[in-house]
């Protein structure tokens, strides 16, 4: 790189040839100078590992909220949640007959790194909600992402993956920020109903001790591990198929490719040229037969 770069906090990230690494989570600003020219940078680290709480409910006051006239008595408080909870909010209220009764909360909360997923846990009092929506939004689109999920009476459990069809979003794609999460009731009269939320939270993927990690797919014939440094994958198939690997670095660059040929039913491990040249987020694609898993691995 051109620029010359000091680092107030090099316990935090680094520079090299112009690439800005994370080590730990934290702050540092990054002067690069370059003849007369200088610049600034103000960088956050959040290393993401398992789960990371994107929004606690903890202060109401910061959303905006826009009701319809359908609902009175709104009120927030953080009594009668779940003892696991660490955060979330009790939304309490009356509703009454109307048309196309909703609840909309809004709030620019920016999705740090790069998660697999989010979390949310939601315990309705009483079958009233139809769904609830999540709107997101990216540096190059104000609607990158609408999610709608229904809900029931009870516990909740919200997943929102990061991917479209079984294609995990592209780096590019990141930043992510939740611009708003709206409820769509059933229309009826409800007097003290409650919706409980839970924390927000990101999901990433799961950190071993051999130091790479690997997103789920969802299937349990498949895995990508690192076992002393000799990276392996492992599956178990149930009829006999062909198998093959690709994997790419974050710029999205693909640096391996391994073709297995026809494998017999039964369990299979395979040993791997390691593609992994200096730490970072890398991506895979295995085949088997007609399927296709997607991986996500932090080396």
């Amino acid at each position: 790189t051109a620029f010359i770069w000091t680092n107030s906090n090099p316990d935090v990230c680094k520079v090299e040839h112009g690439v800005i690494s994370g080590l730990k989570n934290g702050n540092a600003s990054l002067t690069g100078r370059l003849e007369n020219i200088e610049l600034l940078l103000d960088v956050v680290i959040e290393i993401g590992t398992d789960k990371m709480s994107q929004e606690s409910f903890m202060d109401m006051a910061s959303f905006s909220v826009n009701a319809s006239s359908a609902f009175t008595d709104l009120r927030f408080s953080k009594e009668e949640l779940p003892l696991e909870w660490e955060g979330g909010v009790n939304m309490q209220f009356s509703q009454k007959a109307g048309r196309s009764p909703q609840l909309e909360f809004q709030k620019m909360i920016p999705i740090y790194g790069i998660p697999d997923s989010l979390m949310m846990d939601i315990v309705l009092s009483e079958d009233m909600v139809n769904s609830v929506i999540y709107t997101f939004s990216n540096r190059n689109k104000p609607t990158f992402l609408v999610s709608d999920f229904k809900l029931k009476k009870g516990h909740n459990r919200i997943v929102i993956p990061f991917r479209k069809e079984e294609f995990l979003f592209n780096q590019e794609d990141f930043p992510l920020q939740l611009e708003k999460i709206k409820y769509t009731f059933i229309s009826g009269n409800r007097p003290d109903v409650s919706i409980q939320m839970g924390p927000l939270n990101a999901v990433f993927p799961k950190q071993t001790a051999d130091g790479i990690s690997a997103v789920d797919s969802g299937k349990d014939i498949l895995s990508v591990v690192l076992q002393n440094n000799v990276l392996y994958l492992k599956c178990e198939i149930e009829n006999r198929s062909e198998i093959s690997a690709v994997f790419w670095n974050a710029a999205g660059q693909q640096i391996y490719q391994r073709l297995f040929g026809k494998c017999e039913s039964g369990a299979h491990s395979f040993q791997l040229a390691s593609p992994f040249t200096i730490p970072g987020i890398y991506f895979a694609e295995i085949r088997i037969g007609s399927n296709r898993y997607f991986y996500k691995l932090i080396y």
